[in-house]
């Protein structure tokens, strides 16, 4: 691999701990290219763009996130020790989001993959299901200076177990996984107000007590419990329409429409 640029060792820098001297030079290789990688980022496209497409020992970089023993947990904690005071205004809440996304994989080596709703292909009639990896991330939302919009930058992952494929640990469902990152979120950053957003799908009473118990702002859709908190209904039921009026109502309206008959004028 070339020499990196002074600017990039000193951002990777923070990271190195994580790593043992044999496997840092091959995780700073995948970074790279996942960076440069256009389209899907895996490590044979990240070996192509830097030119290893031609490797013999490719083993070894795939060695990387498959045996290598590194804390992702510890990763995200550095990742959010420049983030925060570089993208975050002084002063301002700290806002996270937390959400789920299903990873398509069908293969048989894969035991950790099971069968969930295809939010992509489900429709209010219809639900598509597809096979693959649940994961489970926290991301800090931030407006960056080259984008009208907001960014979610990803801290921590966790990969949620079908309940059948972990008979031998505590199955944690999604909410499980979000209370214990709010909880190390708020280890991280004991100070500043923390904000988390969810969408309906995390609305649970459990999360919500996490959020309370740990000085969190909680922003939900709780469309189920708006009727027991202000004591009536979110959604009255459409009235049904009317019906046509029948009798001499309707043949008097058509009376009115009809044309005159000329005297005289004789209808077949």
């Amino acid at each position: 691999m070339p020499p990196l640029p002074e600017a990039i060792i000193l951002v990777l820098a923070p990271f190195a701990p994580l790593f043992s001297h044999l496997v840092w030079p091959h995780a700073q290789l995948l970074l790279l290219g996942a960076i440069l990688a256009p389209g899907t980022r895996t490590v044979t496209a990240a070996l192509r763009v830097m030119g290893l497409a031609m490797e013999r020992r490719f083993t070894n970089d795939h060695r990387v996130l498959n045996r290598a023993t590194w804390s992702a947990r510890q990763a995200g904690r550095i990742l959010l020790g420049p983030l925060v005071p570089c993208l975050v205004p002084q002063g301002a809440p700290i806002v996270l989001e937390a959400d789920d996304t299903v990873e398509r994989r069908s293969g048989r080596q894969i035991t950790a993959k099971g069968c969930y709703r295809d939010a992509v292909r489900s429709t209010q009639k219809h639900v598509s299901c597809c096979f693959g990896l649940k994961w489970g991330s926290m991301m800090l939302l931030v407006a960056v200076p080259w984008s009208r919009r907001v960014w979610a930058l990803p801290l921590l992952t966790a990969l949620c177990r079908p309940a059948e494929k972990s008979p031998q640990r505590r199955h944690k469902t999604i909410i499980d996984w979000v209370r214990q990152m709010i909880k190390q979120g708020r280890r991280w950053l004991p100070g500043p107000r923390l904000v988390l957003v969810v969408d309906g799908g995390f609305a649970a009473v459990s999360l919500a007590l996490v959020c309370i118990t740990h000085q969190v702002v909680m922003v939900s859709r709780f469309a189920g419990m708006r009727r027991s908190i202000s004591g009536r209904d979110p959604s009255p039921k459409a009235s049904a329409a009317p019906n046509p009026p029948r009798g001499s109502a309707s043949a008097t309206c058509w009376a009115g429409r009809a044309a005159p008959i000329r005297p005289g004028k004789t209808w077949r």
